[in-house]
């Protein structure tokens, strides 16, 4: 018998701490939190109780399960740490007796063959205790889990495996749509199989009517170890109990458990009796005490919100901080209806694209890893805008309308002075300025170096012309009445007959030779900068002719599309026109045309016949 209780102990135990191994790994369950919102629970609990003693023992001897059962009762605390493993804190109270009159039938030698005589011959001996057991167990239920849901384990798995569920604090929870946890629990009523094992104080006070036999003989024999065990008695005792029950819930709150409980013989003290009863028997059988109980359990604590958010704890997924009830208790600080948890910028309103953060400007890149969060821009270039593509942000292009080179700050050609205009062009490329590259102090659109008035607005040769006869006001002799030149400024005289001089063939030939010198950039009606002195010189010819009609006339040479030559030599041509009567010329005695790659001066099958050939000439229209 005793072989067969240390097996089943032994067993229990493998049982319960390979299923603890299991539970920590597989379901993660360590910081369960009871869905009720309270991890205790209490319970009281009524029934018989039975022992087996020197002087009484149901399962040695044959006797009736119910032979001296005695009234029992108690109370217990439970802490839960997961749906499957608690510990209970338990009182027991109850009496134990026995009487060796009671004791009849076949018994069992050490090697637990029968034997035909008693194995205690009929002593009259009985003993009484109260009994009182304070204890603490461990207690495994395999199917505790399943109140709080009951689902296709193969689904949860696959889901898992998947991302369709997720754990939390050991709770199963589905994913959402949107990536939030959900809780899942339902409660489920169950009929569920227990077992207990612990470790308590067993505590006795025995009573022992020894028929006499106590006082026989004093001193020696049977009452010397009568003598022995009443001094060497001690309580309370420490013992093993392990138990089995079954446990049915009667509502989410309450429960009922059928349990039995014993001991395991571990000591021969319970009934205060151990060298007299012994002294004989090799086996030195130990005593025990068993429980056959009813309890009714009571879970804990109601429906609590920790946080206080107005949600409760068994439907909150955020039970410790308050949350707003559209995500289920979890806290939402910018209110954009993201999790603070799942929210990257949990104070700023932002997307649910970008994690919680805000793209001001609609690029695709979040405020935080956005280098111009106003700007529309692109990945690689930190959110920034590159409006011309060079590769260089618009911040840093000196050109940003214009694809260039980044050894050039953005721009096809250098900048030197960074007035916008590249040095190529630039008249003035050392100096910041605005006409042709070059500073116009007095802003009338003639360059400083040009200007015969440089600090003075005007409109001849950057001078003023108060009376808008063509003559500055320096060189007219009726600043204030418009005049002709041919009588300095003034009004012509009636009486005079005006004399018109006409600009000969050697004339036109020799600024048409100066002309021809004026150059444009390249597929370009751009004027270089070594031109502006030409365009003067024919400016002071046409001015020398005031009666005189010209005509602007450009030419290209034959390379290219012939349209497109046609095109620039309008343009060209138009340009000195404009600069002409920017200096001073009356649009009225000009025009312009172009001819593109007809009349040409020279031969257009080598380069020198075809830089001869792109020119500008003037000839008169009308005298």
């Amino acid at each position: 018998m005793n072989f067969m209780l240390r097996y089943i102990y032994l067993s229990i135990l493998c049982l319960m701490f390979t299923n603890i191994s299991s539970q920590v790994i597989v379901e993660e369950r360590s910081a369960y939190d009871i869905q009720i919102g309270n991890k205790w629970d209490i319970g009281i609990h009524l029934g018989l109780s039975n022992s087996g003693t020197d002087t009484h023992s149901w399962a040695r001897h044959g006797e009736s399960l119910f032979a001296k059962s005695e009234p029992a009762y108690g109370i217990n605390l439970k802490y839960h740490l997961n749906p499957n493993f608690a510990f209970r804190l338990n009182y027991f109270g109850s009496n134990i007796s026995g009487d060796d009159n009671d004791l009849s039938g076949p018994c069992s030698d050490i090697n637990d063959n029968d034997l035909l005589n008693d194995c205690h011959h009929p002593r009259g001996w009985s003993m009484e205790s109260p009994l009182h057991e304070l204890s603490l167990d461990l207690e495994w239920e395999p199917r505790g889990a399943k109140r709080w849901g009951d689902w296709d384990e193969e689904e949860i798995k696959e889901g898992l495996l998947k991302g369709r569920y997720a754990r939390r604090d050991g709770r199963l929870m589905r994913v959402d749509a949107d990536g939030e946890l959900r809780p899942m629990e339902k409660f489920k009523k169950i009929l569920s199989p227990y077992f207990t094992i612990g470790v308590a104080l067993a505590y006795t006070d025995p009573t022992i009517d020894y028929n006499g036999m106590d006082a026989v003989d004093a001193g020696t024999g049977i009452s010397k170890l009568i003598e022995r065990d009443k001094q060497e008695f001690k309580t309370p005792h420490l013992v093993i109990p392990y138990g089995v029950g079954l446990r049915y819930d009667l509502s989410e709150r309450f429960f009922l458990d059928l349990e039995m409980r014993s001991i395991l013989p571990t000591t021969d003290w319970l009934d205060g009796m151990y060298w007299a009863t012994n002294s004989t028997d090799e086996r030195n059988n130990n005593d025990s005490y068993q429980f056959g109980l009813l309890r009714l359990g009571i879970r804990l604590g109601g429906d609590p919100d920790t946080d206080g958010d107005g949600i409760k704890d068994r439907d909150d997924v955020c039970p410790l901080v308050p949350g707003v009830r559209e995500l289920e208790g979890c806290p939402d600080s910018d209110g954009d209806g993201i999790t603070d948890s799942r929210d990257n910028c949990p104070d700023v309103f932002g997307l649910r694209a970008f994690a919680g953060c805000p793209d001001s400007d609609s690029d695709g890149i979040i405020d935080n890893d956005d280098l111009c969060p106003e700007e529309k821009g692109l990945a690689k270039h930190g959110g920034c805008p590159d409006t011309d593509g060079d590769g260089i942000i618009d911040a840093k292009d000196k050109c940003p309308e214009e694809a260039g080179k980044i050894e050039n700050q953005g721009c096809k050609e250098i900048d030197t002075d960074g007035d916008g205009v590249i040095d190529d062009l630039d008249g003035c490329p050392n100096v910041f300025g605005k006409v042709f590259g070059c500073p116009d102090t007095d802003g009338d659109g003639v360059e400083d170096r040009a200007d015969r008035c440089p600090s003075i607005p005007g409109v001849i040769y950057g001078c003023p012309d108060t009376d808008g006869d063509g003559i500055m006001d320096s060189a007219d002799r009726c600043p204030s009445v418009p005049g002709v030149a041919m009588n300095g400024g003034c009004p012509p005289e009636p009486e005079k007959k005006i004399v018109i001089v006409k600009p000969n063939v050697e004339a036109i030939n020799t600024i048409n030779f100066s002309m021809r010198e004026i150059k444009f950039v390249t597929n370009s009606d751009a004027i270089t900068k070594q031109s502006s002195v030409k365009i003067d010189e024919a400016v002071s010819f046409a001015n020398g002719y005031p009666t005189t009609i010209f005509q602007i006339s450009g030419y290209t040479d034959n390379l290219g599309d012939a349209g497109y030559n046609q095109r620039l030599s309008e343009r060209r041509a138009k340009r000195v026109y404009d600069e002409m009567i920017k200096r001073g010329v009356d649009g009225s005695r000009l025009r312009y045309v172009g001819y593109g790659e007809t009349n040409p001066i020279a031969d257009n099958t080598n380069a020198v016949g075809r830089k001869e050939n792109r020119r500008v000439e003037i000839s008169v229209v009308n005298n």
